[in-house]
């Protein structure tokens, strides 16, 4: 979809297909580096000083405690497609 907005316009994809549990417990298990792209360390292969990533440090050391997207709750959702699309199709009527 496609909606005008000002001199802009503004492109919604719709949402991926959910993924089956095999499926998500497959792309789970890939080796995952679960390090920073060698491209952005300095000549050691650190990450540190002039080289250090701000998001690389505070994710470091995390737990994923869910897989998947937890935004489908009433309270954080943003507003469905379908609404998004009814109201551009009122817009260009």
């Amino acid at each position: 979809m496609v909606q005008a907005h000002g001199e802009r316009d503004v492109w919604l994809n719709p949402p991926p297909i959910p993924l089956t549990t095999a499926e998500m417990d497959y792309v789970f298990d890939l080796p995952f580096a679960r390090s920073p792209h060698p491209a952005y360390a300095d000549e050691n292969g650190s990450h540190d000083k002039a080289t250090k990533i701000p998001a690389w440090e505070m994710i470091r050391s995390s737990i994923n405690i869910m897989r998947g997207c937890y935004g489908d709750a009433p309270s954080v959702r943003s507003p469905s497609t379908k609404d998004a699309s009814s109201r551009a199709a009122r817009k260009t009527r």
